[in-house]
């Protein structure tokens, strides 16, 4: 018996990258098979029909072709960002842009290019190692004031940035430094 094509969906939506591309091979091989051997004797001895394995493998591939870029996004950010490489971070950095754009909700070069220079010192950071953002970017309030208003929000902007890239962060108690977020302390924590 073959399923229908949203239940076959539900079925793979939380598979790797790597195994849907498998899934896809396998798609495939079926339907070129179908296609290079229309065997009329297999017809009859076949429940479900060939004709009907054919056409369900055809909606099921298109349903797959559809969740394979969702999950090779996944896929690809988990790899890119999960990785201490400056390197890795300047070859991405297109996407890295694209999603601090998304958070502070507009495409300003001033603060993009700040939140974008900080983020890349949060990647570049070893896990286990404690910091705040002035001392990543050097900081000195007496050359380049920054708001308590805004060092706030740009404190929580990497804080969000950091969750959709999937950069473990744990909060340091900062009741101290009220208002100073730029001297918050956090620590880059290892994945579980």
């Amino acid at each position: 018996m073959m399923i229908g094509p949203k239940t076959y969906l539900k079925q793979i939506k939380d598979k790797s990258y790597e195994e849907l591309l498998e899934e896809k091979k396998k798609l495939i091989k079926e339907i070129e098979e179908f296609e290079n051997n229309n065997d009329k004797e297999l017809k009859l001895l076949t429940k479900p029909s060939p004709d009907v394995r054919y056409q369900c493998n055809l909606q099921y591939l298109a349903e797959l072709c559809n969740l394979i870029p969702e999950k090779f996004r996944e896929s690809r950010m988990n790899n890119k960002f999960n990785k201490n490489s400056s390197d890795d971070v300047l070859n991405d950095n297109i996407e890295l842009k694209r999603i601090i754009k998304e958070t502070i909700g507009n495409d300003d070069p001033y603060w993009n290019k700040q939140i974008f220079e900080i983020m890349t010192k949060v990647i570049n950071l070893s896990e286990e190692t404690e910091s705040t953002i002035a001392q990543l970017i050097n900081y000195n309030s007496n050359e380049n004031n920054v708001s308590l208003s805004m060092q706030e929000r740009i404190y929580e902007m990497i804080m969000e940035i950091c969750k959709k890239i999937n950069i473990n962060i744990e909060r340091i108690n900062n009741e101290e430094l009220s208002g100073l977020a730029y001297y918050y302390k956090f620590k880059k924590v290892a994945k579980n």
